[in-house]
């Protein structure tokens, strides 16, 4: 039907069609029926690193935290690829305090992005910042829109990262069971390549 739909057709149908394509990561079916607007868009699909540089030479490191999707998926591309000492500094540059973050990054937004700059400071030995990044995401888990199942995976990623495996195993699997499926933006369909949660690989039940 997309292809044999008329131009207008097609866009709508291609819209429709996006974020069960993400789900499947079906990326080059994707990049055909929405070509991305930027290179930047093309490695993000991707993970690739070439889009870190991009990051850094375009945005101020308070826009990187506040640009949409920015703060969980351009994150997860410095994790992906080792990168945790350049998000560590992008942290920094930012905010001089959790505190601080939170007020640039906002309550509606903290707890979803609050694990990410907290695992690459806990990877770059900052564990104090860390921990005091995450204690403040847990206060803040319920400012946060979304479904019950939303908030039990966001607390399991703050969890997880703060090495409390067992508590957060037990909550991504009830909410699994319950129906939640990961949405690719801002979580990936690949629950191993959402950085905090790939924390839980080591164990047996994070495979199933």
């Amino acid at each position: 039907r997309y292809r044999a739909a008329p131009p207008e057709e097609r866009e709508m149908i291609g819209g429709m069609m996006m974020r069960p394509l993400a789900q499947l990561e079906m990326v080059e079916i994707m990049d055909r029926i929405s070509p991305p607007r930027s290179p930047s868009n093309a490695y993000l699909r991707r993970n690739d690193p070439k889009v870190i540089g991009m990051f850094e030479s375009q945005l101020q490191p308070r826009q990187f935290w506040t640009f949409g999707f920015l703060p969980t998926v351009g994150a997860r591309v410095y994790l992906l690829n080792g990168q945790a000492a350049g998000l560590a500094r992008q942290y920094h540059a930012a905010a001089n305090s959790p505190e601080a973050f939170l007020e640039l990054v906002g309550k509606q937004q903290f707890a979803e992005v609050a694990p990410m700059p907290a695992l690459a400071l806990k990877q770059t030995g900052e564990e104090a910042e860390a921990r005091r990044l995450l204690d403040l995401a847990i206060v803040h888990l319920k400012d946060v829109d979304g479904t019950p199942e939303d908030e039990q995976v966001r607390l399991a990623r703050i969890y997880a990262v703060q090495g409390r495996k067992e508590d957060a195993i037990s909550l991504l699997s009830t909410a699994v069971r319950r129906g939640w499926l990961p949405p690719y933006l801002p979580i990936h369909v690949d629950l191993a390549l959402d950085p905090p949660l790939s924390e839980l690989k080591a164990d047996p039940r994070f495979e199933q």
